[in-house]
């Protein structure tokens, strides 16, 4: 994985107000920049500050401190103008007039975070600082001018302040790798198969990516010129799980096929610096040529390389997206059983979940394809755990999100194949009257983790739909 680049954030508390104890708008400001500061990821832009002490209670106006305010005002503005941070958090450290906030957040057209924080009182018996209300009346100005800055209430040293953030700036940087990313794919859907088509030009519009275009034959050539000593060298690295109790049911001509893949696929991403893949795998790879890359695509994961099947560039999309996200493998799998009494709903696909994710008390056996002809695929269930569904949708003649959240429980024997046992903190009924009412693909990519937050962020960055049951 690439490292995720750091978000830029621009902080400003602001106090101008003669009427109440700035002391205290400056010790939190101050709280404020060491947590932000302490962040992951985060490049807090140096700005002036914008909290003037010296008006506490009344021992400067207004009218003395106007052409002092104007000129650190003046300077923060061309300040944000030339560094274009990714995030600009406005601080409300007093009742401020929305001039001042309006002058500073006019020309910026990014994220924009209103703070404000609980109320105290005075050493007079009176307010102390007033946050709330200057909050709204700025969120008042700033909407009255096509803004939309998403509201926070709390303290730097509270906990949901600093999820708050990390959500956020985890989101921010996601993104902007995203917008920073190639796709290669190999092949196109296969014809008839409309859940997995797609509308590039849509798709570059709204997430920014670069999309490299593959034939099958291209593959077929990697695969075509790899040295055998490298090949044989896979196939024992396709066997070797570590400690994990494997049953290998295939021959070595097909651990050979599959190591081919694998390779090739290594390959591409080297070759032509991607960052993820989209390869159709069917009916040529897996039909006719016994070279199905569903070993492969597990293997990949396990070191973290995104790739995605079937020719679904949403779902290898999406894939991508939680690994961006959670630092972890997404996987391909569709809901195929639901029992409402339960709540559960089965999650599965045909063999090529990374074995990161396999249940330690569960078997994996490697074996040919179960459905139709095919080499080797990879199969168990996977381990009890948190997971996020999610898909990029193409509805509408846009992208939409959908997300769900759950918890793998310890699965019954259902299936060959990969599958996961799941409880939808929704339902599963609502899950499944979900993906129908919206025409939600049938592909989705879970990741383990939880990341509601984060994809409700994504689409606020993106500006399209999140559905959630």
């Amino acid at each position: 994985m690439k490292d995720k680049p750091k978000a830029k954030v621009a902080f400003l508390a602001f106090a101008i107000n003669p009427y109440f104890e700035l002391q205290e708008s400056k010790r939190i400001e101050q709280e404020s920049l060491a947590m932000l500061n302490d962040l992951e990821g985060v490049d807090i832009l140096p700005l002036p500050s914008l909290v003037f002490e010296e008006m506490a209670m009344g021992r400067k106006t207004f009218e003395e401190m106007e052409p002092k305010v104007r000129e650190r005002l003046a300077k923060v503005v061309t300040f944000l103008s030339h560094h274009q941070p990714d995030l600009l958090i406005i601080q409300s450290g007093t009742f401020n007039l929305d001039y001042y906030i309006l002058s500073v957040a006019k020309e910026y057209c990014g994220p924009l975070v209103l703070w404000a924080y609980p109320e105290g009182v005075s050493r007079k018996g009176g307010l102390q600082i007033n946050s709330l209300a200057g909050a709204m009346s700025n969120n008042s100005a700033l909407r009255k001018i096509g803004k939309a800055p998403e509201f926070l209430f709390g303290l730097p040293n509270e906990e949901k302040v600093r999820a708050f953030f990390t959500h956020k700036i985890n989101a921010l940087r996601s993104l902007k790798a995203l917008r920073n990313s190639t796709l290669g794919l190999i092949g196109v859907p296969f014809t008839g198969y409309f859940a997995a088509t797609y509308d590039e030009m849509t798709i570059r519009k709204i997430l920014g990516i670069e999309m490299i275009h593959f034939e099958i034959r291209d593959f077929l050539e990697e695969v075509n010129v790899l040295p055998k000593e490298e090949v044989d060298q896979a196939v024992f690295s396709l066997c070797d799980q570590g400690d994990k109790r494997v049953k290998c049911l295939v021959s070595n001509q097909d651990l050979t096929n599959s190591a081919k893949a694998y390779l090739a696929l290594k390959r591409f991403f080297e070759k032509y610096n991607l960052d993820c893949i989209s390869i159709k795998c069917q009916p040529e790879l897996k039909n006719w040529l016994d070279l199905n890359p569903c070993l492969a695509i597990s293997k990949l994961a396990d070191e973290g390389i995104v790739v995605g099947c079937e020719g679904d560039v949403g779902l290898a999309l999406s894939m991508y997206l939680e690994f961006l996200l959670s630092g972890k493998p997404g996987v391909l799998l569709e809901i195929v059983k639901m029992d409402e009494e339960q709540n559960l709903g089965v999650m599965w696909h045909c063999g090529q979940a990374p074995t990161v994710y396999a249940d330690e008390k569960s078997e994996i056996v490697l074996e040919r394809h179960t459905l139709a002809p095919g080499t080797t695929v990879i199969e168990f269930p996977l381990a009890p755990g948190r997971v996020t569904i999610a898909r990029l949708a193409q509805l509408d003649g846009t992208l939409k999100l959908f997300a769900a959240s759950g918890e793998v429980v310890s699965a019954r024997h259902y299936f060959k194949g990969a599958y996961a046992e799941i409880a939808f903190d929704a339902g599963i009924k609502r899950v499944i009257e979900t993906i129908f009412a919206h025409g939600i693909e049938h592909h989705q990519a879970l990741v383990y983790g939880e990341l509601l937050d984060e994809i409700l962020e994504i689409g606020r960055l993106l500006n399209i739909e999140v559905i959630i049951p």
